[in-house]
């Protein structure tokens, strides 16, 4: 009963146990189930973000640098891979999750085998606790028919006693008419004596004549001494007789009454030790059933209670893997959702790869094209600069002869006043020269001449 109670305490607590795991195995699928939406909806809410970046930045980046746009593309391939990595740790998170769903149901299944099983072995508890009640109250049944017998045989040894005690009484009273007798006996021989006192006493008075008292004192005493003779002889024969037949008697009631004490004394001590042992069996036995009793009714109450609590929590259980199956079917939609966006992104992905590509041959057509034109600038550059140059020596010449000019005429006009009406000529002319544009350069202006 013990080793069946303890198989089922170790049963309900094994249920227990696995209820424990299976219970915080789905707060842990809830938590990451929470974690998977909301990683799922940052990773769409990136993908969003992300490919309404690229394009922006693709769409803006067509006249930028190569290294932003080469830059611009390892992000996206970065986050592609980062994509589909959270992309395969999501359907192996799901794989994941059908697999401890098929776990659980193999676990209710094997709850409720428990329970069947729990319930079977109650009942054989139950069984083999009327069982060992039925065994107490036999128990109990040849205790009395002991505690009856022991009751008779104590009935008998007291009558025994009783028979051995007026037996006694019957040897003491045979002693107590012995020795009245005996006493009688005695007096008798005092009578005798006193007789003889009393003879020898007259005879000394001189009463009686002395032949005739001596005759009949002889006679008297002889016959009486004959007599008390054979009186005492026979009485002491008798008294011996009696008195040895009473010994026997006596020694043989004695033991015998030693005896049917000895033996009452042992058959009462061991009746009494069997009588206690019985009793003592008895009171352990009605203990120990009545322990085993209350703990079997104990481990009853525990076990229905343990069998209620776990049959509601099994119902929850089931609820909870509804529910559960509710949110692996929700996910599964919000994945097959996920999937064509994911497929969706992944071809704008391998579109914006061919842009980068285009963009990079563009690029490359461009860097070329800078460059021819570079080298045309520096060409450019190369001939401004040599004008530049032969601007500077005409500019140096036109101000050399400027400055002769200024100077012939002053001295012309220091000598020759009457030139002075040809200056408005001079003026003419020398307006009239050419003036040299290249590159924006113009030479510097007389003011003389200007004015």
């Amino acid at each position: 009963v013990w080793t069946r109670l303890k198989e089922a305490k170790e049963k309900v607590d094994e249920a227990t146990l696995a209820r424990d795991q299976v219970l915080a195995r789905e707060s842990g699928l809830e938590k990451e189930l929470a974690l998977m939406r909301q990683k799922a909806l940052d990773l769409q809410a990136d993908c969003q973000q992300t490919l309404s970046a690229e394009l922006k930045s693709l769409q803006e980046a067509n006249a930028k640098e190569l290294a932003a746009h080469q830059h611009e593309v390892d992000t996206l391939e970065e986050k592609v891979a980062v994509m589909e990595s959270d992309l395969s740790l999501a359907r192996r998170d799901i794989r994941t999750l059908e697999a401890e769903k098929a776990t659980l149901q193999q676990a209710i299944t094997s709850s409720h085998r428990a329970d069947s099983d729990s319930e079977i072995r109650l009942m054989e508890a139950e069984r083999s606790r009327d069982i060992a009640e039925e065994r107490a109250a036999s128990n109990q049944r040849a205790a009395q028919l002991a505690a009856q017998e022991w009751e008779r045989e104590r009935s008998h040894l007291v009558a025994v006693a009783q028979e051995s005690e007026q037996r006694l009484q019957q040897s003491s009273s045979s002693e107590t008419a012995y020795r009245s007798e005996t006493r009688h006996l005695q007096e008798r021989l005092d009578l005798v004596e006193k007789a003889l006192r009393t003879s020898k006493r007259e005879k000394t008075e001189g009463m009686v004549p002395e032949r005739a008292l001596r005759g009949a004192s002889g006679d008297l005493a002889s016959a009486m001494a004959q007599s008390l003779q054979r009186e005492r002889e026979q009485s002491q024969k008798e008294a011996e007789i009696q008195l040895h037949a009473l010994a026997q008697r006596l020694e043989q009631a004695i033991e015998t009454q030693r005896k049917s004490a000895e033996d009452s004394e042992t058959m009462l001590a061991s009746k009494d030790k069997m009588l206690a042992k019985y009793r003592e069996e008895a009171r352990q036995a009605t203990l120990h059933l009545q322990k085993v009793a209350g703990e079997m009714q104990t481990a009853v109450e525990v076990a229905d209670r343990r069998a209620k609590q776990a049959e509601a929590e099994t119902k929850a259980l089931r609820s909870s893997i509804e529910a559960f199956q509710e949110d692996a079917l929700s996910w599964k939609q919000a994945e097959k959702s996920l999937v064509p966006r994911c497929e969706k992104a992944e071809k704008q992905v391998v579109a914006l790869s061919a842009q980068a590509k285009e963009l990079v041959k563009s690029e490359e057509e461009l860097m070329k094209n800078r460059q021819e034109l570079n080298a045309a600038l520096d060409r450019s550059r190369l001939d401004q600069s040599r004008l530049d140059r032969k601007l500077q020596a005409a500019n140096q010449k036109a101000d050399q002869l400027r400055r002769q000019l200024e100077t012939a005429h002053m001295s012309s006009l220091k000598s020759y006043p009457h030139v002075g009406s040809r200056k408005s000529q001079r003026t003419d002319a020398t307006k009239k020269l050419p003036q040299v544009d290249i590159g924006g350069v113009q030479p510097k202006s007389d003011p003389d001449t200007d004015e």
